[in-house]
């Protein structure tokens, strides 16, 4: 989240709060609770910290976004299939005031602890990630169901979006029910406008200086259908000049992505940046962003996107609330002519959308959030 900020706490702590994320890369759910950890951290009188199951990534997202003054441990290993089965043993017997955790897996765990005594916590604020069951079937969906049978420790279970809520809502204990909460993602709008600061390298800004710049911001995995993004550009490419696609992100899907693009005669229209720790020099250099994902939890790099200043935001409906995002096309379908249009439109309008989204921002921030995890 750009350059590292002290945490500015005045006087003793006398508050120890922790957030507990699977891994150090740059998801959803660790921008959230980094993001939360940094805002509880500014606050007088509290003690923050972050457990990461991983080991460290390279380069480390953890050690860009989180202030100095939050301490930090990794696990052992880079896999969660063999750091998770550790997690438990990291946690046994501590005692905090406040826990924040964001995945079902580290939900049911520590749910379980506090249940059973292994761990003594003030409050406990559990967050959903994604509407799993649009995403699994079979034996992993039962392993889900599972899982939610863990919770019941919480103090309140946070869904990002209304159909999230609706989602998770029958899986759960009735006790966990209760507790269901609808808070939209935060974003740290100044602390993403000062990582935007940061200089690009001269010749990566130089290319994106010269084209009108269409961001795909996203792991290159099935979910997130890169492919899709190309072949609208594909079409888009058809009708437009001058025009280039980025890819910032990385994943398996990237040597049948840049075949792709070498199949359409597009290797010249489309760069590949790999993974970023601080993505928002790259957002700023770039006027459009697109997201051609089937279904996320709620896509929090368009809030992103727009504290970044883009003046056109293309995504396809796959979330809830998507309604809510002013001055975004949100297409019908996944359709690459209609993702193409949409595209098209918002390369020709002269269309201010700083009031929307400032109006989309503002209600979002990490302030606002945090107290709500607080019960304030």
């Amino acid at each position: 989240m750009g350059p590292r900020q002290e945490a500015v706490n005045s006087g003793a702590a006398s508050k120890r709060a922790l957030f507990v994320v699977l891994t150090d890369y740059p998801g959803g759910a660790e921008r959230v609770a980094f993001t939360a950890a940094a805002e509880l951290a500014s606050r007088p009188g509290w003690a923050v910290e972050v457990i990461v199951a991983c080991s460290a990534a390279e380069p480390s997202f953890s050690r860009e976004a989180l202030p100095d003054g939050i301490r930090v441990r990794y696990g052992l290993f880079g896999k969660p299939q063999l750091a998770f089965p550790l997690l438990p043993f990291r946690l046994l017997f501590r005692r905090y005031d406040f826990v924040c955790t964001t995945h079902i897996y580290t939900n049911a765990l520590v749910s379980m602890m506090r249940r059973a005594g292994f761990i003594r916590i003030g409050r406990l604020a559990m967050r959903e990630s994604t509407s799993l069951f649009d995403r699994v079937r079979g034996l992993k969906a039962k392993m889900f169901e599972l899982l939610y049978r863990g919770y019941g420790g919480e103090d309140v279970l946070v869904a990002q979006t209304g159909y999230m809520a609706d989602h998770v809502r029958p899986w759960l204990r009735a006790k966990s029910a209760t507790m269901l909460r609808v808070l939209p993602n935060p974003v740290d709008v100044g602390t993403i406008r000062r990582a935007m600061a940061e200089t690009l390298e001269p010749k990566l800004r130089q290319r994106l200086s010269t084209r009108r710049n269409i961001l795909f911001c996203g792991r290159l995995i099935d979910s997130k259908r890169p492919d899709l993004a190309l072949e609208a550009f594909h079409l888009l490419t058809e009708q437009e000049e001058g025009v280039q696609l980025v890819f910032m992100g990385a994943g398996p899907l990237e040597p049948d992505v840049r075949e792709q693009a070498g199949r359409l005669g597009l290797a010249g229209e489309v760069l590949f940046l790999g993974r970023r720790a601080n993505p928002y020099p790259v957002m700023a250099a770039c006027q459009y962003g697109l997201l051609t994902s089937a279904n996320e939890g709620f896509p929090n790099v368009i809030l992103e996107m727009m504290a970044c200043g883009m003046k056109g935001i293309v995504l396809t409906p796959c979330a809830g609330d998507l309604g809510t995002l002013m001055g975004v096309k949100v297409t019908e379908t996944h359709a690459a002519s209609e993702i193409a249009a949409a595209l098209r439109a918002a390369l020709r309008s002269d269309e201010d959308v700083s009031e929307p989204h400032r109006a989309t921002l503002e209600p979002r921030s990490a302030r606002q959030f945090v107290d709500r995890l607080l019960g304030d």
